[in-house]
């Protein structure tokens, strides 16, 4: 009855957005990340995924815990970090980027012609979000589930709880589509039918 979509990675190719960002804001302001899975860094990432806090809010901490503006003696203090900039520059380069694969839009129009209830499930942040809506992506979808507006993360099994519950519906009666293993396990659990 119902077939549910992941986005990254299924819908659109791998965009490495973050990462870039990430490249561009160490070469620009001369500070680097860490990237271990228990770092602040990577906290501040699933709290912003999340919608625990916004994109900006991410960007503002994450330059207030990293960025160490050298000052010479005598100099006068570094101007601030413009995070307006920088958010800009985000939405900016994954708009460029972000396209659907023609393969995959055309099977979720087959699907609709078929009778199918289909249905996107995406860990996002705010910034994807609104160049996904303007470029009409979601509209594709009969139910759009994001992580940032629900609070709840994949591979967290309450998400699959959650969506199951909002489409009415058993996991049985369900196809999940997500490109990481680690997020098809627990909707198999629950007793999803699993694509990678």
């Amino acid at each position: 009855k119902h077939w549910i979509f992941d986005f990254g990675g299924v819908m659109i190719e791998k965009t490495f957005t973050l990462k870039n960002l990430w490249q561009i804001l160490e070469s620009d302001l001369k500070m680097k990340f860490p990237r271990d899975e228990n770092s602040y860094f990577r906290k501040l990432r699933r709290k912003c995924g999340s919608g625990i806090i916004s994109p900006r809010e991410f960007l503002e901490k994450i330059v207030e815990r990293y960025y160490q503006p050298k000052v010479e003696q005598g100099a006068l203090p570094q101007k601030k970090v413009n995070i307006d900039y920088y958010l800009e520059l985000w939405f900016s380069l994954y708009s460029q980027v972000t396209s659907l694969v023609p393969e995959m839009e055309e099977l979720v129009i087959r699907l609709h012609r078929a009778g199918y209830t289909v249905s996107l499930m995406s860990n996002t942040f705010g910034v994807h979000a609104k160049s996904n809506e303007l470029k009409g992506f979601y509209s594709l979808f009969d139910n759009v589930f994001l992580s940032n507006e629900i609070g709840i993360r994949k591979p967290d099994l309450e998400k699959y709880k959650y969506v199951v519950k909002k489409l009415d519906t058993k996991a049985k009666k369900c196809v999940f589509i997500d490109d990481k293993l680690a997020n098809l396990v627990p909707a198999r659990q629950l007793g999803f039918i699993v694509l990678r």
